[in-house]
């Protein structure tokens, strides 16, 4: 299911969404992705960050700078709070953000 920003947390589409015994989630890695992704996981706990195993040859796709220090911050804190642990460590040695489009082959 896609959606744009937060639509995917509209209460309508809780019932839908609860029917699956697995959603795979590949939200932005950036403090708004992750709230979707902490919103939905609260509310259908069959939620699973969807990532490569490992983030190291993916570190050059962390291009989005954070508008301020404070938000980079919270996106850090709060994927600790989600158990993410690799994905906060790799904003943290970026200083950058990802958009889940960085991984769409180019055309």
């Amino acid at each position: 299911m896609l959606g744009s920003g937060n639509q995917i947390c509209d209460r309508l589409n809780i019932p839908f969404l609860a029917d699956y015994e697995r959603i795979y989630c590949a939200q932005d890695l950036d403090l708004g992705g992750l709230t979707i992704y902490q919103t939905l996981k609260k509310s259908l706990p069959q939620c699973q960050w969807l990532a490569p195993p490992e983030w190291e040859p993916h570190r050059d796709k962390f291009r989005l700078p954070p508008k301020d220090a404070p938000q980079l911050a919270k996106a850090i804190q709060l994927a600790r709070t989600l158990s993410l642990t690799q994905e906060a460590d790799v904003m943290n040695q970026t200083r950058a953000f990802l958009e889940q489009e960085a991984f769409l082959p180019e055309l």
